[in-house]
């Protein structure tokens, strides 16, 4: 179901591109403390896809395989929104490649080159909490514990997609796209930050214009750093 995800290699090159999901539970989603002045990830969810989803129906990803995505010729990341108290928070956002860092940015959209096994870390400066897809994450001491921070959806199937503002979005050809909710608090809401992940554009489209081999482009410049 989730070629993207860690897969076997020969699911990963089957025709099909299938790969099969183990039944198990799935981590629980709260809704919003202050409905009032954010949405659920429910809502988000169907403001990006166009259509009411339920979150824990066939496009949930299963927890156990979104902790690191496989792109084997090309990556896509893209900002699709963050909720946090009464508005949005910028968070600072680092994307790993087979271990080592590519780049950094603040609400990350950028583009890069695999084969690699991509990690995702987004960093919420307000609440000192990285949310990592990573569950064994940890910097500094801070680590995610037993919470799983991420969340997934399979939205390849969606031919459209928007931000969470409604906002079309500009895909590009992609074999896979997921959408990773983040959790960077402590409420369990998962929609403190939203990305969109684009993988393994056909050989024939361009993967990004701000694509480059051996690094990942966030905001215009490459950004290699750490911070917390």
């Amino acid at each position: 179901m989730i070629p993207a995800l860690r897969c076997s290699a020969a699911a990963v090159l089957a025709a099909s591109s299938v790969c099969s999901v183990d039944a198990g539970t799935l981590t629980d989603i709260n809704p919003p403390a202050n409905p009032f002045a954010e949405p659920s990830l429910a809502e988000v969810l169907q403001t990006v896809v166009g259509s009411p989803v339920d979150p824990t129906g066939p496009l949930r990803v299963h927890d156990s395989l979104d902790h690191a995505f496989y792109a084997a010729a090309s990556f896509r990341l893209t900002y699709v929104g963050s909720y946090w108290g009464l508005g949005s928070l910028l968070h600072d956002v680092d994307v790993f490649a087979n271990g080592a860092l590519m780049g950094a940015g603040a609400n990350a959209s950028g583009a890069g080159f695999g084969p690699a096994d991509l990690r995702v870390d987004a960093y919420n400066p307000d609440s000192d909490v990285t949310a990592s897809t990573d569950p064994a994450y940890s910097f500094g001491g801070q680590a995610n514990g037993p919470l799983d921070r991420v969340v997934t959806f399979d939205v390849t199937a969606f031919d459209t997609l928007n931000d969470a503002g409604g906002n079309p979005l500009g895909l590009i050809p992609a074999e896979r796209r997921y959408l990773l909710f983040f959790e960077a608090g402590s409420d369990r809401d998962y929609q403190d930050f939203i990305l969109l992940i684009e993988i393994d554009a056909p050989l024939n489209a361009a993967p990004s214009p701000s694509a480059f081999a051996g690094g990942l482009l966030l905001g215009g410049v490459t950004l290699l750093r750490r911070r917390r």
